[in-house]
C-alpha cells in the first residue's frame, strides 16, 4: 500500500528548500508567488503510489460564459506544466472557479522535479490570472 505520510514528509521537505510552506486546515502546502498561490496535496494512487497534485486556484467568482468554457475547452493543455479546468460555485451556475493543475507521481518524486514543477506552475499562475482577469473578470485568489 501506498505510504502517503512518508510523501507527504518528503514534499514539506522538498518545498521548505524552495520557499515558505504554509499548511492550511486540509493538510495542504502551499506557496505564494505575488497573486498566486500553488496548493500541494498528497493522495493514493493505486494500490502502491502516492500521487502529488498541484494546484493554482486562479480566478474566483469568475462570470461563466460561453466565451470562458471556450476559452478553457481550446487552451487547456497549451502549456507544458498545467492544464486549466473550470468549476462551477453555486447552484445558479453563473459564476465558477478557473484552476491551473498539475500532477506528478509521489511515490518516486526527486527534490528538482517537484521544485521545477511548482515553480513554472506558480510563476505561470501569476501572469495568467492577471491576463484571464482581464478577458473574464473574477477575482484572483490575492487580489492585495
Amino acid at each position: 500500500m501506498a505510504n502517503v505520510a512518508e510523501t507527504k514528509e518528503r514534499v514539506q521537505r522538498f518545498l521548505t528548500q524552495i520557499a515558505s510552506v504554509n499548511i492550511d486546515e486540509h493538510g495542504r502546502y502551499s506557496i505564494r508567488y505575488d497573486s498566486a498561490r500553488v496548493f500541494v496535496e498528497v493522495d493514493e494512487f493505486g494500490d502502491d503510489q502516492t500521487w502529488v497534485r498541484l494546484v493554482c486556484p486562479l480566478l474566483h467568482e469568475v462570470p461563466l460564459t460561453p466565451e470562458l468554457y471556450e476559452y478553457v475547452a481550446l487552451h487547456s493543455d497549451d502549456y507544458k506544466y498545467g492544464i486549466l479546468s473550470v468549476h462551477k460555485s453555486n447552484e445558479t451556475d453563473t459564476v465558477g472557479s478557473l484552476f491551473f493543475t498539475y500532477g506528478l507521481l509521489g511515490t518516486t518524486l526527486d527534490p528538482d522535479e517537484l521544485k521545477l514543477a511548482v515553480g513554472i506552475l506558480v510563476t505561470a499562475a501569476n501572469d495568467l490570472d492577471d491576463e484571464l482577469k482581464e478577458k473574464f473578470g473574477g477575482e484572483r485568489f490575492h487580489e492585495e
